[in-house]
């Protein structure tokens, strides 16, 4: 729309355009082949900026319009423990509803456009659908949705499986397979299952795939939980 920055750079090159081949024109100078094709080029930029949005495709859109809904809630922490009347909030809180609708509006769409994997517009829907499914598990985490989490982030682990073992093994897939991975360690751990030292091997291996794929985020969230670990066992 017109506060794209694209549209109002196009906007005004043509007028720009316009104004300096009238001026050229009273002054009656001959007038340069480039002179006449800037107008018709900034007009050109100014239709393709306008018309960018409708062109994008609808899952994408369902995809952005969720995580505008679900920023709030990202940048609040999560893992500690949570009020009740905070979780009963999260969960009666209509634009995350929403954005829970349209990340599984996006999944399902990607995920039918995935077909056989035989080309990279297809490797390219499915991962697609695979973020999707990440997100899901990441709010209805926030929404202590157990079960819900636990549910999304397995689909989003079948999904990579689906993939062929080189791209398996490229760093942006890697990545996707941490996060599902530690989703599913974080909620154990934060209700307290499974033993300490095996949630820590948990953390140890997702660690290891997060320096492998150079995944920053990963490490760091990763990194945060074996030091909650180790602080534990320093105050006992």
């Amino acid at each position: 729309g017109p506060r794209n920055p694209r549209v109002r750079l196009a906007v005004g090159f043509f007028i720009f355009g316009v104004i300096w081949s009238v001026l050229r024109g009273r002054n009656s100078e001959p007038l340069a082949g480039p002179i006449w094709l800037f107008p018709a080029w900034a007009f050109t930029m100014f239709v393709v900026g306008r018309s960018t949005q409708e062109f994008t495709p609808t899952s994408q859109n369902y995809f952005d319009r969720a995580r505008r809904l679900h920023d709030p809630l990202l940048r609040q922490p999560y893992h500690e423990q949570i009020a009740q009347q905070e979780i009963d909030s999260r969960r009666q809180n209509p634009e995350l509803r929403e954005a829970e609708e349209l990340y599984k509006e996006a999944a399902s769409m990607e995920e039918a456009k995935g077909g056989s994997l035989q080309t990279w517009a297809e490797v390219g829907h499915l991962s697609n659908a695979i973020n999707s499914y990440l997100q899901l598990s990441l709010l209805c985490r926030q929404l202590c949705e157990f079960e819900e989490a636990r549910q999304y982030a397995n689909e989003a682990l079948d999904f990579l499986q689906r993939f062929s073992k080189e791209i398996q093994q490229h760093p942006e897939k890697l990545a996707m397979k941490t996060e599902a991975l530690f989703r599913l360690t974080e909620i154990d751990h934060f209700l307290g299952n499974g033993t300490e030292e095996e949630l820590i091997r948990r953390y140890e291996e997702i660690l290891a795939i997060d320096r492998l794929a150079n995944n920053e985020d990963g490490i760091r969230a990763t990194m945060a939980m074996l030091n909650e670990f180790r602080q534990n066992q320093d105050t006992s």
